[in-house]
């Protein structure tokens, strides 16, 4: 049976200030996990722990940069020992990548699109796996990917990084399935967010939708049970999945 109750849940998402990010970190707070809302932007997460307490949720602003190992663990400790251990991780945090066509993509360029989307993940799920284990309870991490992550476009950073995420889970959930933590990737399409409308616009955003069976962008709450599914473990027996939640784009082929 699917457990919408997450009052026993401390969730922390990272990229909250914006977009799928803020989404997430509402919904679970509907469902009564503690958020932890981590994003660069203090502003922005400071307004949305804000909504999230009138809404009568529990929220917490952290703002760091999630390039940033050292500080990243040392506030997972404070967190702790406030709140306690943080029993789901959402990986949201990520980068569109350069925009621009693979021959002409520069080493740097590269790097940082792999450091965010990528090699950050990695070492913050360490980090969360490492205090679930030593507390031995259960947990769930959750990378977001994408349906370039399985279908590729010339944007070969960003591509290859949520790829590369995609096998990362499958390896993350064949270390931590002894442990009882659960990992799994939602991998969506083309979403209507904040960095989705600014750059798809126009005749790129047409031709994009002419692609997508359902013939229009995916609306944000459409993955607010997916998420809440799981936050809260009802589906024990899953682990190392990728979800392509994309309109049927990724299954179309013209012609």
């Amino acid at each position: 049976m699917f457990k919408r109750d997450l009052s026993d849940q401390v969730c922390l998402v990272t990229g909250a200030a914006s977009g799928l990010g803020a989404q997430f970190s509402r919904v679970l707070a509907a469902a009564g996990a503690h958020v932890i809302c981590l994003a660069r932007r203090a502003e922005r997460i400071q307004l949305l722990a804000e909504d999230i307490h009138r809404a009568g949720g529990k929220a917490t602003p952290w703002t760091l940069d999630v390039s940033d190992t050292k500080s990243f663990n040392e506030g997972l400790l404070d967190l702790e020992s406030q709140f306690g251990v943080v029993t789901t991780l959402v990986n949201n945090a990520g980068t569109g990548g350069a925009g621009m066509g693979t021959v002409e993509l520069e080493a740097d360029e590269w790097s940082r699109t792999l450091e965010v989307n990528l090699a950050a993940p990695l070492r913050l799920s360490q980090a969360v796996a490492r205090r679930l284990i030593a507390h031995q309870q259960p947990g769930s991490i959750i990378n977001i990917s994408s349906v370039l992550g399985v279908r590729a476009n010339a944007d070969a950073d960003y591509s290859v990084s949520k790829a590369g995420l995609n096998q990362l889970t499958r390896s993350l959930a064949l270390e931590l399935a002894p442990h009882g933590i659960l990992v799994n990737a939602i991998a969506p399409g083309y979403f209507s967010s904040e960095m989705t409308d600014e750059y798809v616009q126009g005749e790129k955003r047409k031709k994009i939708i002419d692609h997508i069976p359902l013939h229009r962008f995916g609306r944000p709450e459409e993955l607010d049970d997916l998420v809440v599914l799981l936050a809260s473990r009802s589906v024990g027996f899953m682990t190392g999945s990728v979800l392509v939640v994309d309109g049927g784009q990724s299954i179309y082929l013209p012609g």
